[in-house]
Formats: structure tokens, C-alpha cells, sequence
């Protein structure tokens, strides 16, 4: 009998060894599969996020272009308008309008511009607006001055420096938008 106790013995110790090790084999598998599952879902998210801005940034690209075209419109627009000043008071009036328009143009393309953001972009785009707006007050003057040699060159003082703040304006949107939007070689 002490062999038959001892190989049960054995027996019951090696189905509990066995038991073990299936436990720990089980145990083991989990922390792997759930291991796996963390790196997956931290790999998926990342990659969403990577997506979402590259989404975000050709929005951002796409309203800047569409901004800056607006912008070129005003420009046109300003330049009619400045170039004629032997028009008669209907045509003149008719471009101040198309200037109004287009203007109107380029700060709903602003508002656009605001959905997507960032605030440093929206902001050097309303120092585009600012400027074209100041360039179309000047130019709205210039029908009441036109007769008066002193105002005339007061004007034209005035036109150079809109002129100017529009440029500057200008290279501030492009160099603000190269820096959000990164650049491309």
C-alpha cells in the first residue's frame, strides 16, 4: 500500500502542478491580450489624432487661399478705383460699390478663417481687413477733394500709405500662414 498512497500522491501533485500551470499559462495569455489591446488602442488613437490634423490643417490651408484670393479681388478693386480719376461720378460710384462688395467678400472669407483658427492667423487676417478698409474710406474721400490741388496731394499721401499698410499686411498673413501651416519644400 505505501506504493499505490505514494504513486496517488505523485498523481494528485502532478495534476496539481498541472492545474498550476495551466492557471499561470491563462494568467500569462490575459496580460498579454490585454497588453496588446492597450498598444492597439494607443497606436489607433495616435494615428487618429495625426489624421485629424492633417484634416484641420488643409482646412486651415484651404481658407487661407480662399482668403488671400478675396484679397486679390480688393486689390483689382482698389486699383479701378484709384486709377480712375477722370471717371465720371457714376462710374466711380459704381466701383466704390464693387470695392464695398468685395470687401464684404474678404471679411466673410475672414470669418472663415476664424472657424478654423489659430487666434495668430485670424488675427494678422484682420490686419488685412483693417487695411483694405482704410484704403476704401481714403478712396471714398477722394471724390470730395478732387477739385483742390493741396488736398489732391494730401490724397495721393494718404493712397501711398494705405497702399502700403495693405502690403505689409499682406506679407504678415503670408508669413504668419507659412509658420501655421508649415512650410512646404
Amino acid at each position: 500500500m505505501d506504493q499505490g498512497v505514494a504513486a496517488a500522491f505523485a498523481g494528485v501533485v502532478g495534476l496539481v502542478g498541472a492545474a498550476l500551470g495551466g492557471l499561470a499559462t491563462a494568467y500569462g495569455a490575459r496580460i498579454g491580450a490585454n497588453k496588446s489591446i492597450e498598444a492597439v488602442t494607443l497606436q489607433v488613437n495616435r494615428q487618429s489624432e495625426v489624421e485629424h490634423l492633417h484634416w484641420l490643417r488643409e482646412q486651415r490651408r484651404q481658407a487661407c487661399v480662399s482668403f488671400i484670393d478675396a484679397f486679390l479681388t480688393v486689390t483689382k478693386s482698389v486699383a479701378a478705383c484709384a486709377q480712375s480719376h477722370t471717371a465720371s461720378d457714376d462710374v466711380y460710384s459704381d466701383l466704390l460699390e464693387a470695392l464695398s462688395n468685395d470687401h464684404d467678400a474678404l471679411l466673410m472669407r475672414r470669418e472663415h478663417l476664424e472657424l478654423w483658427g489659430p487666434h495668430e492667423l485670424v488675427d494678422s487676417a484682420r490686419g488685412i481687413t483693417s487695411a483694405t478698409a482704410s484704403m476704401r474710406d481714403v478712396l471714398r474721400e477722394w471724390r470730395t477733394t478732387h477739385t483742390d490741388t493741396e488736398a489732391m496731394l494730401g490724397f495721393a499721401e494718404r493712397l501711398r500709405d494705405r497702399k502700403r499698410d495693405m502690403t505689409r499686411s499682406r506679407t504678415q498673413f503670408l508669413t504668419t500662414a507659412h509658420r501655421v501651416l508649415g512650410k512646404i519644400t
